[in-house]
């Protein structure tokens, strides 16, 4: 990709940022996962009354929280190239970036910690594990690495010369 060379501050500010975003996303993914080890050791010790139609309801929110999750997660990446062509600075673009990172993956946290609290109560301990995993490899997905947040910023860089002389529908500001 030609011109991905940034200047001396640039480096030292995607430097500082991928710390505090690979923090972030270690506490994240750390927190669900401690959590999911307590559940899964205290699952029988948990008595927990549920019917079957609020058993298969509460399935059914699960696997709809981790797909919704995913979904989002995958619309948040398919505008990214529209968001940050509009962001003028590296810098700004690294700032627009952790937060895309952050909601992406809160989304998949809140649909995996859903997943964990049903495991605790003994709910369909299989598919809810099966879920939990899929929301996390869903924030693996999501590390931040200087590579990728480099060739992300010139990707939408160029989408955005792009779509401007194309003469699309592309508006400033």
């Amino acid at each position: 990709m030609d011109g991905m060379i940034l200047s001396e501050a640039e480096e030292l500010g995607l430097k500082k940022r991928l710390r505090v975003s690979r923090i972030l996303w270690g506490s994240m993914v750390a927190g669900e996962l401690i959590f999911l080890v307590v559940a899964m050791s205290m699952r029988g010790q948990v008595e927990a009354v549920i019917h079957d139609r609020r058993a298969v309801l509460l399935l059914g929110m699960g696997a709809g929280a981790v797909g919704m999750g995913l979904l989002a997660a995958m619309g948040l990446r398919m505008m990214r190239a529209r968001i940050l062509g509009k962001v003028e600075s590296f810098d700004m673009g690294c700032q627009t970036m952790f937060q895309m990172m952050v909601v992406g993956m809160a989304l998949l946290e809140g649909a995996s910690f859903f997943c964990v609290i049903q495991i605790l109560l003994g709910q369909r301990v299989d598919v809810m594990l099966g879920l939990v995993v899929l929301a996390l490899l869903g924030q693996l997905s999501y590390f931040p690495t200087r590579e990728g947040w480099r060739r992300v910023w010139w990707e939408s860089r160029e989408g955005a010369e792009r779509l401007k002389a194309e003469g699309s529908r592309f508006k400033e500001g």
